[in-house]
């Protein structure tokens, strides 16, 4: 298959709210439970998490919420709530939702991708390529095939106790397969590259001791 390779244009916008200096190349939207740095365990004390929490305490599975890491732009993050199930965990660890915000909530997953990082080309894996693409130029006419590296970078994760904003435990996973399937019909023609994350099955894993197990 063919894929036609197109040059993105980004276009800034204006965006509202607090921003904290990440380095020289990161800013941070402020005002998620999460801490505000990659390389932090601190919880800001003024966080933004908007639902109510329970004692991580009794029997498993002990409900979670979950933040990740997105960028805005190149050089602007936010942190960005989800239910753990649309990222491939068990529904049963999903808390309950009141008014659209999370209730009794035990526990809280910060999720960061380093592929957002400064450093991601130096900690970052080939794991294969997509193939197919080749650019157009303006008149439509095609260039040579080109393929366009898969990659995977560390994602670290930091586990707390929500109510008490205790660090429950740190993990990092890295991926290490992936499927023709995330290789875009349309990418970038400077320099595109294309990201995977861990398997939702290794994430479960590792998250299973602290989410199950009864306290």
């Amino acid at each position: 298959m063919t894929r036609r390779l197109i040059a993105l244009v980004a276009v800034g916008a204006v965006l509202a709210g607090a921003l904290v200096f990440l380095g020289a190349r990161h800013l941070f939207l402020a005002g998620s439970f999460c801490p505000l740095r990659f390389d932090s365990e601190k919880v800001p004390r003024l966080s933004g998490f908007g639902g109510s929490t329970a004692a991580y305490a009794g029997p498993g599975p002990h409900s979670l919420a979950s933040y990740q890491a997105e960028s805005v732009t190149p050089v602007l993050f936010k942190m960005v709530a989800y239910k753990p199930s649309d990222e491939g965990l068990p529904a049963s660890w999903d808390a309950k939702y009141e008014n659209g915000k999370p209730a009794d909530v035990q526990l809280l997953l910060c999720a960061y991708d380093k592929q957002y990082d400064e450093d991601a080309d130096k900690v970052s894996q080939v794991r294969g390529q997509c193939d197919g693409y080749r650019y157009h130029d303006s008149n439509g006419v095609p260039g040579p095939e080109r393929q366009i590296p898969v990659k995977a970078a560390p994602v670290t994760y930091l586990l707390y106790e929500a109510a008490t904003k205790r660090l429950v435990t740190r993990f990092t996973l890295i991926a290490k397969d992936y499927t023709q399937s995330v290789c875009p019909y349309i990418a970038s023609a400077e320099d595109p590259e294309v990201w995977i994350t861990p398997r939702p099955a290794d994430l479960a894993a590792a998250l299973k001791p602290f989410v199950e197990a009864s306290r």
